[in-house]
Formats: structure tokens, C-alpha cells, sequence
């Protein structure tokens, strides 16, 4: 009698599902984790970048001082406040409020795609530190912010092409930086650095994944700032936004070191 001992094709069929199954399983779970981990890396950057530039916010929208609750769409012209009362904007198109677990902290603003907010008459220098957080599923071609909205060459937009991350600072086409590690659909923190003296600099969940030694003032004189818009190309950003802030002086070498030595603490 032989005792054959040998796997049948069906029996090796179910073993190769199961180990599909398993490893579908750990890729989700790790995928899960990596984005917790990548969010709480954020968060921390995030508010150490507040605590080292506090003394020099020019402007902070939270969207939390909103009175319409959540799915609420804003009236045209509907003032979003600035915590500082620097430079208050004003809703345009459907900008739509979410609160709760949908946003980073208390309320954000979800943008259709044509919606955006516009702030009047903003003024800045020539150097300057945005830090906001964004989530989108359709980055392609968007817009996040535009400091001055009606030339690419006049002033730092943010742009979200394709598969990459492009920060024009202004001087044309030759200075993009550019990060090829597009972020996933979830929450990011960005951090983008304008500074006149040493170039530009742009952070994302706590990483910096570009420079340019290039530079371009990001004075914006009595002119438009938006956020989601910008103007020239008629490109507007689709998903969330939220804590979008704007400093009066750039985020420097030494300032970025103490925030690693406090984040791998």
C-alpha cells in the first residue's frame, strides 16, 4: 500500500488564499499604524512649530469660532475669522463645515473644488513660515494657498500635481520643489518656509522633503491671499483644511533642530 504524503492541488490552492488573506490582513494593519504614527508626528511638529514661532503669528484660522455646526454650508461672503484679527477672510462659493473626528481639532472647512476662502487686502514680508493641515483624495492639480493669486511668478503658491508636491516660490519654473513621495488620502501637516536669507524649505508630517536655494519675496502688499484658490489658472483645492497659520518670519536651522530634539524625546 503506498502512503503518499503529498499535497493535492486543492489543498496547496486553500493554503496560497489563507496566505493571501494573512498578508492583505498585516499590509492594511501596518498601512493603519504607519498613518496613526504619521499623524502624531504631525501633530507634534505641528505645535512645537507654534510654540517656537508664537510671538510671531500674523494670522490663525482654526474655523473653531464658527457658529454653524457641522454639514453646514457657508453663506457667500461669510466671515472666517482670525484668531489675532489681523486679517479676517470671507467664504466664497460652498464652503462646507465639519467638526468632530472628520477634522484635526474642533472644526475644518471642506472645499468643493471651487469653493475657497479670500482674504482681503493682506500684507506680509519677505520672509514667512505657513504651517496648515490638508486631506484630500484628489491632490491632481490643486491648489492648498496662493500669497498673491493672480501670477505664478509673483508670489508662493502650493500646488498638488499628479504624484508630487510642487512649491513655486516665485522665480519661475526653475525652483519648484518638488516631493515624489505624494502623501496618501489621509491628514497631512505641512510646513513651508520662506526665507529670503537661505532659500526655501517645505516639511511635511514633520520631514523636510525639499529646498531650493532659490528664492522670491512672499510680500504680498495690499493684495489677495486664499486659501484653496488660486486665482490665475482657475485652480481650487478639493478636501479639508484646517489650523492653517501664517508667521511674519521664517522657521530657522537652528529652531528646526530644537523641534527633532523635542519630537525624539
Amino acid at each position: 500500500m503506498t502512503n503518499n504524503k503529498s499535497f493535492t492541488l486543492i489543498e496547496l490552492l486553500v493554503v496560497i488564499v489563507i496566505i493571501g488573506i494573512l498578508a492583505g490582513v498585516i499590509m492594511i494593519s501596518t498601512s493603519s499604524s504607519i498613518d496613526k504614527a504619521n499623524l502624531a508626528k504631525g501633530q507634534l511638529f505641528s505645535s512645537t512649530v507654534k510654540e517656537e514661532l508664537l510671538l510671531n503669528t500674523l494670522s490663525e484660522w482654526t474655523f473653531d469660532n464658527l457658529s454653524q455646526g457641522a454639514e453646514t454650508i457657508l453663506l457667500v461672503d461669510t466671515v472666517i475669522e482670525d484668531e489675532w484679527r489681523n486679517y479676517d477672510g470671507l467664504s466664497k462659493g460652498s464652503v462646507k463645515v465639519k467638526d468632530g473626528s472628520d477634522c484635526i481639532k474642533g472644526k475644518c472647512l471642506e472645499f468643493n473644488g471651487s469653493s475657497h476662502i479670500e482674504v482681503p487686502n493682506f500684507n506680509i514680508g519677505n520672509s514667512a513660515t505657513v504651517s496648515f493641515w490638508a486631506k484630500s483624495s484628489s491632490y491632481n492639480g490643486r491648489m492648498a494657498f496662493s500669497f498673491n493669486g493672480d501670477d505664478y511668478s509673483s508670489g508662493p503658491d502650493l500646488y498638488f500635481t499628479g504624484k508630487s508636491i510642487t512649491w513655486n516660490t516665485g522665480d519661475g519654473a526653475t525652483n519648484y520643489i518638488v516631493n515624489t513621495g505624494f502623501p496618501n488620502s489621509g491628514w497631512h501637516h505641512f510646513v513651508l518656509v520662506n526665507d529670503e536669507a537661505v532659500g526655501a524649505k517645505l516639511y511635511i508630517d514633520g520631514a523636510r522633503v525639499g529646498r531650493t536655494a532659490l528664492y522670491r519675496s512672499a510680500k504680498t502688499t495690499a493684495n489677495t491671499f486664499y486659501i484653496a484658490r488660486y486665482d490665475s489658472g482657475g485652480y481650487y483645492f478639493i478636501g479639508l483644511i484646517d489650523e492653517f497659520i501664517i508667521y511674519d518670519t521664517p522657521l530657522s536651522s537652528e529652531q528646526v533642530k530644537n523641534l527633532y530634539a523635542h519630537i525624539s524625546r
